[in-house]
């Protein structure tokens, strides 16, 4: 009893908090973990993604024009920043297209996607996206791009019939708790990554914010699954914590998987732990609560171990020719009865269990050594 009770308490309290365990064998390796890995966009940011700029660097068509194309590209997508697009783009009330009169729709993940509409094939995404279909980006357009990258702002690119033609600025928010998480994490020893698909002055611009050391850019769905195995291979226990169809790689990859739980369903469906809500607290709480559990599991089997080392010898009568102590029958089942007892009301007491406080970081100063 003394392992499934704890499990079964301790499952019992981590879903009262809004965290589902899918298995006892989570909280064993959630209690392991020592290095904790992030991704970006919805996960440490608040994924309230706003349009704030758009350029458009074409004479042939207007700034609403190449945004209205933009939008109707995206009008499927279920990445973030197509989603933002395609609402600042309905917020406009500009004219887009419906999906149906769209074709040739290739999606690249982590990267961007392509599509034609009409006679005017559409590149929307990031740097490498445009350069794998040989559209480049000018000194001129770089020098643009570059300040708003640098304040941590996610630059999409738009190319109309392999020509680049503009750009579209979206800015995010980190989550109002997100700082606090990662020194609690680090408080507790652990090793705390960020990974994003985004751009390197981006990524860098927010785990500056977070007091993040750790940062990988640029990374396809792939890389941040290879990123989670060399991890592994260096003696890493690996939690990965994301929320898109873009991490789910990563979820499947790491020792533990914890899924955001307003993310897509892929991510859910692949994570070992959901997160029913939103923030990160719960992210630090299902490490902590984990090693509750197992320290919890450990007390049992000493208390167990200890009753049974004593109690067994006493109703053997191994004690008795020495100093005249023996267990008559009917108590030695009472006690038998009572060690079971004893170890279901040890883990009954995990029900007390609170949840980690968050430390104060209003005067915390991001360091600014990033790998």
């Amino acid at each position: 009893l003394a392992t499934p009770t704890a499990v079964m308490v301790g499952s019992g309290v981590g879903a009262a908090h809004g965290i589902l365990f899918k298995g006892g064998d989570v909280l064993e390796k959630a209690a392991a973990v020592d290095t904790v890995v992030f991704d970006k966009t919805g996960t440490l940011t608040a994924c309230d993604l706003k349009v704030t700029d758009v350029s458009c660097w074409s004479d042939t068509i207007s700034a609403d024009e190449m945004l209205e194309l933009a939008a109707s590209a995206e009008s499927e997508s279920e990445h973030p920043l197509g989603r933002a697009i395609h609402a600042h783009a309905l917020a406009r009330s500009l004219p887009l297209r419906p999906p149906h009169t769209l074709s040739a729709f290739v999606a690249c993940p982590g990267q961007g996607l392509s599509c034609k509409i009409g006679d005017q094939t559409l590149l929307i995404g990031n740097r490498e996206w445009l350069d794998r279909n040989d559209v480049t980006l000018a000194s001129e357009h770089e020098r643009e791009i570059a300040p708003l990258e640098a304040t941590g702002h996610t630059v999409v690119l738009v190319a109309i019939n392999g020509v680049l033609s503009g750009m579209v600025s979206l800015a995010d928010t980190p989550k109002p708790e997100a700082a606090a998480v990662v020194v609690l994490l680090q408080q507790w020893g652990l090793s705390v990554w960020m990974v994003s698909g985004d751009n390197a002055r981006t990524a860098a611009h927010l785990a500056k914010q977070l007091g993040i050391e750790q940062v990988l850019a640029q990374m396809k769905p792939a890389d941040k699954a290879e990123k989670i195995a060399q991890l592994q291979r260096d003696g890493a226990t690996v939690a990965m914590v994301g929320d898109g169809i873009n991490d789910a790689p990563a979820l499947a990859q790491a020792d533990v998987g914890v899924a955001i739980g307003g993310g897509t369903d892929v991510a859910i469906e692949t994570a070992d732990v959901v997160l029913m809500k939103s923030t990160l607290l719960g992210a630090a709480t299902t490490f902590h609560l984990a090693r509750a559990v197992m320290r919890r599991i450990r007390l049992n089997f000493i208390w167990a171990f200890g009753y049974n080392l004593i109690g067994i010898p006493m109703a053997a009568g191994v004690f008795y020719p020495l100093w005249h102590l023996h267990l008559p029958p009917m108590f030695a089942g009472a006690a038998m009865a009572l060690s079971s007892v004893s170890v279901v009301c040890s883990s009954l007491l995990l029900r007390c269990y609170k949840q980690p406080s968050l430390p104060d970081v209003k005067n915390l100063i991001a360091r600014s050594h990033f790998v």
